[in-house]
Parts: C-alpha cells; structure tokens; sequence
C-alpha cells in the first residue's frame, strides 16, 4: 500500500517501486556522485573535450552545447533525483569529473536504463565498465529486477560494455536522435543472472579477472 509519500511522487518516479540508490559508489580511483548544482561547469569542461562524438549519439548534444546547458542539467538532474524518475552521478576519475552515468526508467519493461557518457580522456580505460559495474550493484542492491543498455547499432564503442558484462541481447527497435530514427540494440541484464553470476565469481574469484 502507498504511503502519504509515495502519493506525492510522480507516477513513473522509481521510488514508488524501489529504493534509492545511494548519492555515492566508489571503485579505488573511481567514484560515481550525485550530480550537484555547483557541477555545470566540470560537466560542460567535461562533455566538450568528446563533442563531437557525443553529438553522433545523444540527444542533448549539439554544436550549440554551453554551459547553460549544463547547467540547466544539473537543475533538471537535482528534480528527478528528488522525485526519483532519474538517478544521475557524475563519473569522478582521480578526483576529476570525466562523464555523467544515469539509472532511468526502463523504456522497455521494468527496472532501469543505463545511460552514459565520457570526456575523451577517460575513453579507452575500462573506466564506462567499471562505472557500470557500481550502477548495476546498486540497481541490484535496491531491488531493481532488471537492468537494460540501449545504444544505435553503429556505436560499437557502447555495444563493448553490456557485451563484456554478460547482459543479453534482446533485440532491434527503433529509437530518435535529433527528430531522425535510428536502429537500436537492447541489452538485459536480470537481477537473478546478476546474482548467480556474483556468487560464481566469489567461488573462484580467478577465472572471472579481468
């Protein structure tokens, strides 16, 4: 049964089904954080050393990206975090921002989205797996049943990471970028896979290394 609270959440808020995942996950020298108000300006620095790539894949980057832009993020990011439609770190490498990764409502099915993206430095680096990595145990930890990455099909670059990490391909649909469509990959990842796949790699933590 709802509480008082949960009435008050919009109706696709995460938090009416699942808990909040905590505002900060850390993997030696990297940390995913709650995005901050103050952020715009490491976000903006960091999104226009990669823009013209990003500018190929995600919707909200064009040549006319500032840092009102960001900002205007951050402001937009601090609301749904309140109202739980949207969890969004900042991806923290040796104490630098170098990327934003976002828990979302599942666009197909239940649970979360994925969605990510780095500053050129930080590519590369193993940095876009092992910041999924933090996601996918905190999505887990909070009940989430399923975690799912969507990428174009030409973007091979994201394709590697729920590749690497075991996800499922579940199939090809069609997505818009910028008022044009474009064929997309879905990828799924399930609690229990999650789990099962964990406990394999605490029994012989050797054969799993990477």
């Amino acid at each position: 049964m709802a509480n008082d609270k949960d009435q008050e959440l919009p109706a696709n808020s995460l938090r009416r089904k699942y808990n909040a995942p905590p505002e900060e996950l850390t993997d030696g020298n990297l940390t995913l954080r709650r995005w901050r108000l103050a952020d715009g300006e490491a976000s903006y620095e960091a999104a226009r050393t990669n823009l013209d790539e990003l500018i190929e894949w995600m919707t909200w980057a064009t040549k006319d990206y500032d840092l009102q832009s960001a900002q205007s993020f951050m402001t937009f990011s601090e609301s749904c975090w309140e109202n739980g439609t949207s969890f969004d770190y900042a991806a923290v490498l040796d104490g630098k921002v170098c990327g934003s990764f976002s828990l979302m409502n599942a666009e197909h099915g239940v649970g979360s989205d994925i969605g990510y993206w780095l500053a050129k430095p930080a590519t590369g680096k193993g940095v876009a797996t092992r910041a999924t990595k933090l996601l996918l145990k905190a999505a887990f930890d909070a009940n989430f049943e399923t975690v799912q990455i969507m990428h174009d099909v030409r973007n091979v670059k994201s394709e590697a990471i729920p590749k690497r990490l075991c996800f499922t391909y579940k199939e090809t649909n069609v997505g818009l970028n910028k008022g044009k469509e474009f064929d997309r990959k879905l990828w799924q990842l399930t609690r229990d896979e999650f789990l099962q796949r964990q406990e394999a790699a605490e029994l012989n933590p050797t054969s799993t290394r990477r």
